[in-house]
């Protein structure tokens, strides 16, 4: 079967960042945290207590700290993906991601949800599991190729 669309993307730990923030982005940990800071500042209110005002300062740098942290051991321990150049293949049903470790066949189907980034988009098969595709190296036509597919 001949294939419809052809991308490469290169994994280096910037485009991995980038998909980290977009996934936490998706799954609304932003909002999450505005909520209880909210909660924090409703109970420096109510009770007067200074130690609420010391988390609602403190909570965000260290998730911040964490996130950052977490996504670094992340990358740094897989091997699989650091500077790794995927090739995309798509075909009308399914696609295909080649890499040196190996292939992966993807139906459309299992498409958990496509996130668009300015710069990237992200096919994922679950809640912080997908793959990275580079807006810039995309042959026309493909976003909308992927989208109408994930419609479906």
């Amino acid at each position: 079967m001949e294939p419809l669309f052809k991308t490469k993307t290169k994994c280096t730990e910037e485009q991995y960042k980038k998909f980290y923030k977009a996934v936490l982005k998706a799954r609304h940990l932003g909002i999450s945290i505005i909520v209880l800071e909210l909660v924090f500042l409703i109970g420096l209110i109510i009770w007067r207590k200074l130690h609420y005002l010391l988390i609602m300062i403190l909570f965000p740098i260290f998730f911040y700290i964490f996130t950052k942290d977490e996504r670094k051991k992340e990358f740094n321990s897989n091997k699989t993906i650091q500077n790794v150049e995927s090739e995309f293949v798509f075909y009308e049903d399914y696609f295909e991601e080649k890499t040196k470790y190996g292939e992966a066949k993807v139906k459309y189907k299992m498409l958990y949800k496509v996130i668009e980034t300015k710069d990237n988009v992200y096919l994922m098969i679950g809640k912080s599991q997908g793959y990275i595709l580079i807006k810039e190296n995309m042959p026309k036509g493909l976003l909308e190729f992927i989208n109408n597919k994930y419609k479906q």
